[in-house]
């Protein structure tokens, strides 16, 4: 100030009152071998600094016990144990909460086999979750229906219902279960009059109507009346009008189709692997 140097010390005992420098002009210079904090001349330079300011080994210790106490360090090591610890016990329920979501996922897309081995995983994580053991018997039994396993679909089903009662969606896949059984052991009658008692539930129900066709198309291929076929073209029709773009009720058609033009009776399974890319009427 005023062309001359002073250090912090002698610059804080010379000029007590602001008004000794309120109108002066002064810059505070670093000097890189004097601490900033207890005004220590080094001589030779320091090696560390706090921002801008050089700081002396001695002082750089007592900063840092003051901004972080023993108490603070331990505590900080103290709350990642316990993370580390909360983590590791958790870790099962976290897995299994990934693998349940990503069988949801695989679920709305009507990926059965997919859905039904994630999930057998998560509940294998959480066995004693309830939630995980229904949905288990649900995605399972979905996926053995769709493979022609009637009787095992069945069985999962009625597992659910064992749990949770009342759920009509449940209760019209063990209709659709019990159907498929009739189906395989090639009881045609039975089938006809149970997929008739389903179409009644509600007439509208594009895949009761679509059923029913079925049922029409095998009593047509056992007993050759043309009256069965008639009514299964009816209804193969009406069900193709309501459904528009519904991938599955396209591909159960074909299938009626293919009854109807040769009158024999293949499960899907057995049409999927005769024809895999779908059957086409003879020009």
């Amino acid at each position: 100030m005023g062309g001359n140097y002073y250090c912090i010390a002698c610059f804080e005992y010379l000029f007590t009152y602001p008004t000794h420098t309120e109108k002066a002009n002064f810059n505070h210079i670093v000097k890189p071998t004097v601490c900033n904090f207890c005004g220590e001349n080094n001589g030779l330079g320091l090696s560390k600094s706090i921002s801008v300011h050089p700081v002396c080994e001695k002082c750089e210790k007592e900063i840092d016990r003051k901004v972080f106490p023993l108490w603070v360090k331990g505590f900080i090591v103290a709350v990642i144990i316990i993370t580390g610890i909360s983590f590791y016990i958790n870790q099962p329920f976290y897995l299994a909460y990934i693998e349940e979501k990503e069988a949801d996922e695989f679920f709305f897309k009507k990926q059965y086999a997919e859905a039904s081995l994630l999930i057998e995983s998560s509940l294998s994580k959480v066995p004693e979750s309830e939630n995980l053991e229904l949905k288990r018997n649900y995605y399972t039994g979905l996926y053995y229906l769709s493979n022609d396993r009637n009787a095992d679909a069945l069985n999962r089903f009625l597992l659910c219902r064992e749990k949770v009662s009342g759920i009509i969606v449940l209760n019209k896949l063990i209709s659709k279960a019990q159907l498929g059984i009739h189906f395989e052991i090639k009881d045609y009658e039975t089938y006809f009059k149970e997929c008739y008692k389903r179409y009644l539930w509600d007439t509208s129900k594009v895949y009761f109507i679509a059923d029913l066709a079925s049922a029409y198309a095998c009593l047509y291929a056992t007993k050759g009346v043309d009256s069965s076929k008639q009514k299964a073209a009816y209804f193969l029709k009406k069900s193709l009008y309501l459904a528009k773009d519904d991938k599955e009720i396209k591909e159960h058609s074909n299938r009626i189709e293919y009854r109807l033009y040769s009158r024999n009776i293949l499960s899907t399974s057995e049409f999927n692997r005769k024809y895999p890319k779908g059957w086409v009427k003879p020009m």
